[in-house]
């Protein structure tokens, strides 16, 4: 992100002498929780079936995430559950129904991000054959975004003092201040466009790096000097 050039201004004899600059402020920190996107798909001759199915599989999922993993519920959300039919369009008479297939999709917040690998392959053992995205994050955005504005803050003040100088002159007060908008781009394992199948036949555990989110904004501040 660019800084806004640095603006000193003189009115005149009588008249307060101002600067204008724009302080960037960034931290690099580590994600604290994952949203993991997961998906059941069954499919039989009937959609009865294909939910009965579907309906099953969830259940043993429901073990994993809660009795295995000991997730609260408020952490598992249903975000799509689809029936859908399927067709074969080869017939010349036109499309036919071949079968139905059933999606039961979830998302997952998870904390514990050392083992996200050991509870995917818990999920896929239990029927989960789709994952549909995974992301990191944090529930400490507000003490973070004080920390960056502090940094941001002191490089402002920074600036200000280095084209007072230049002046010979030293910087007094704030008289204004704008906040630019906080940055904390997701970091996304999967794009959410991607879907990702899961088979059970994994050798070892997925491997899964959380890596590091990067925090970032800008102020504008005038000061008087």
């Amino acid at each position: 992100m660019k800084s806004r050039p640095a603006a000193a201004a003189d009115g005149g004899v009588g008249t307060e002498r101002t600067i204008t600059v724009t302080g960037q402020g960034s931290m690099e920190i580590a994600p604290d929780i994952a949203y993991v996107q997961l998906g059941i798909q069954t499919r039989a001759a009937t959609a009865q079936a294909a939910q009965s199915e579907n309906a099953e599989a969830f259940q043993e999922l429901e073990k994993v995430l809660f009795e295995t993993y000991k997730l609260d519920p408020k952490d598992v959300q249903t975000t799509g559950f689809h029936v859908n039919p399927e067709f074969d369009y080869s017939d010349k008479q036109g499309p036919k129904v071949t079968g139905y297939a059933v999606t039961h999709a979830i998302q997952v917040s998870y904390r514990d991000l050392e083992t996200i690998g050991p509870l995917l392959d818990a999920a896929s053992r239990a029927g989960v054959n789709q994952i549909n995205g995974i992301r990191f994050g944090t529930e400490k955005s507000e003490q973070y975004e004080i920390d960056v504005l502090a940094k941001a803050m002191a490089n402002a003040r920074a600036k200000a003092e280095a084209i007072a100088k230049t002046e010979n002159r030293t910087v007094q007060q704030v008289l204004h201040v704008s906040q630019g908008q906080v940055s904390m781009p997701d970091n996304g394992l999967f794009p959410a466009r991607k879907m990702v199948e899961l088979t059970t036949e994994q050798a070892v555990s997925t491997p899964i790096s959380a890596g590091q989110l990067t925090i970032s904004t800008t102020v504008t501040v005038q000061y008087s000097f």
